[in-house]
């Protein structure tokens, strides 16, 4: 994953709907309205920092902060605890793809409407520098 600084919720979406099952949902947390069947994968973007869990990141890169929330859509909270903890194994293994994507300890919750959550706070690692494609030598 490559990324820019003023593109980079719009480049972690299209990562995680590449590398998630098809079947979720993948949706910015700002849209997040209302129960849909199925996994819901929604992301909330946070601060920018220049440092991840208490490690420097390299001069020319930041470290943009979001929040992930997997929500099962079970409201009964034993079968949607269930659905939502074998569903973080697959967000797990999507994210172990890629090295600009650490992560925290996830924590586990339920919305009011009574859906089982885990937020997993993630950092993705862009530049604020121009991406430039490379020059094409010429013949």
């Amino acid at each position: 994953m490559s990324s820019e600084l003023v593109n980079v919720a719009a480049d972690l979406e299209a990562y995680l709907v590449d590398t998630c099952p098809p079947e979720w949902r993948v949706i910015n947390g700002e849209k997040y309205g209302s129960r849909v069947n199925g996994i819901v994968l929604a992301y909330d973007q946070l601060d920018i920092t220049t440092s991840v869990l208490g490690t420097d990141v390299t001069p020319g890169f930041v470290a943009v902060g979001f929040d992930l929330y997997l929500i099962a859509p079970e409201t009964d909270a034993v079968k949607g605890l269930l659905r939502v903890t074998s569903a973080m194994a697959d967000l797990y293994r999507a994210l172990d793809q890629t090295d600009q994507i650490p992560y925290a300890d996830a924590q586990r919750g339920r919305l009011e409407t009574g859906e089982s959550t885990y937020r997993l706070p993630v950092a993705v690692i862009t530049t604020y520098l121009p991406i430039t494609p490379l020059e094409t030598p010429a013949p």
